[in-house]
């Protein structure tokens, strides 16, 4: 045999290493029972409609005042649009439009009546209150 077909051996040093077993994961319990089911309640309760930066700036500019009932009649729109699965939804009350940001519950813009040459884009729903 010549030295290129000669078997090769494996070459063994120390010992072989042997099969651990997996370290035991460390699981996660809730201190509170009712924790899981008080986050979820907090995530599907509508959350409070805010107002944008820009928005609050189109509303002193535009002469735009918004009641509480106000508010809460463009947060049942969001919460409508959100449910149709809307995103940036067109709200048509009392004669001002509002952009609305329907998952996240935040008003972009306003516009009033006096505005009569107004074009939205990048809406995908309306919503009339």
């Amino acid at each position: 045999m010549s030295d290129y077909t000669k078997p090769i051996r494996p070459i063994i040093t120390g010992t072989p290493e042997i099969t651990r077993p997996h370290p035991q994961r460390p699981t996660a319990v809730p201190q509170d029972p009712n924790a899981f089911r008080d986050l979820l309640r907090s995530k599907l309760q509508p959350q409070e409609l805010t107002v944008s930066k820009h928005a609050q700036a189109r509303a002193a500019q535009r002469g735009i005042h918004l009641s509480e009932d106000d508010m809460q009649r463009l947060g049942n729109a969001a919460q409508k649009a959100s449910e149709k699965g809307l995103n940036d939804t067109l709200v048509i009350m009392d004669q001002n439009a509002f952009i609305i940001n329907a998952p996240n519950r935040v008003v972009i813009t306003m516009v009033d009546s006096r505005d009569k040459e107004t074009v939205f884009t990048n809406i995908d729903g309306a919503v009339i209150v």
